[in-house]
């Protein structure tokens, strides 16, 4: 059963434009999120190295809400600042 739309008062072209907005939206809520390219990203053995801690404590961390993780093109990335705030809530600077 084939449902039938009327449209009244609107023209070829305004029915297109309004369709090709709703595309537009559609498509800018599917794109992936990209990380800001001010902020610098770190690999898990980057960011394991520089807390000077085993992968495995990483990913424990990661678990427990100690560090923050961001899933960014299949990778698990670090942002900088997040490693920073994890070092200096381990080892305070006096």
């Amino acid at each position: 059963m084939a449902k039938e739309i009327y449209l009244n008062g609107m023209t070829a072209d305004q029915l297109s434009e309004m369709i090709r907005e709703s595309l537009r939206d559609e498509l800018q809520q599917l794109r992936p999120v990209q990380p800001k390219t001010d902020a610098k990203y770190l690999t898990r053995h980057e960011t394991a190295r520089r807390l000077r801690i085993s992968l495995v404590t990483l990913t424990d961390w990661v678990n427990r809400g100690k560090i923050c993780a961001h899933k960014i093109g299949g990778r698990v990335l670090f942002r900088d600042s997040d490693v920073e705030a994890a070092l200096n809530r381990i080892v305070p600077i006096k």
